[in-house]
């Protein structure tokens, strides 16, 4: 849809149609887009559409129709919304570092659970040790558990 720029500095918008060109579906037909991909298209999305305000913003210095000093407000306020989109890290990417990260903490439990079963049976610790360090790997799991 085009919109004159009087427009566009006046409405916001509320929905965003991403493509859908390459991706799969499944048996019936229907497309199988991950969340992942959605938030990375929409967060594209979002770049440019900055990209093309702050554009719009130096055209706008350079002209008599705005305040300069408002439009270089404006204009802060953009690029720190791009530095911020642009620092957050790949979803994809980060999924994956994330699930791989997951996947050595609990592994790294069940050793420390491991080291301290051997402990135990070559008498370097009570029975009482034992289980207040087993209770201690368990905090430690479950509170790694609800901070993802």
């Amino acid at each position: 849809t085009e919109v004159s720029d009087e427009e566009a500095l006046q409405k916001r918008i509320s929905y965003v149609f991403v493509s859908t060109e390459g991706t799969e579906t499944d048996e019936d037909g229907n497309l199988t887009v991950s969340e992942d991909e959605v938030t990375e298209r929409v967060r594209a999305l979002q770049v440019e559409a900055i990209e093309h305000v702050i554009n719009r913003l130096y055209d706008e210095i350079r002209g008599t129709r705005y305040s300069t000093e408002h439009c270089s407000l404006l204009l802060l306020d953009y690029r720190r919304a791009e530095a911020t989109l642009r620092a957050r890290p790949n979803v994809g990417a980060g999924a994956a570092a994330f699930t791989m990260a997951d996947d050595v903490k609990r592994e790294s439990y069940g050793i420390e659970m491991g080291i301290i079963q051997d402990m135990f049976e070559a008498g370097d610790i009570t029975r009482a040790q034992a289980r207040a360090l087993r209770r201690n790997v368990y905090v430690m799991s479950v509170d790694a558990d609800a901070s993802l």
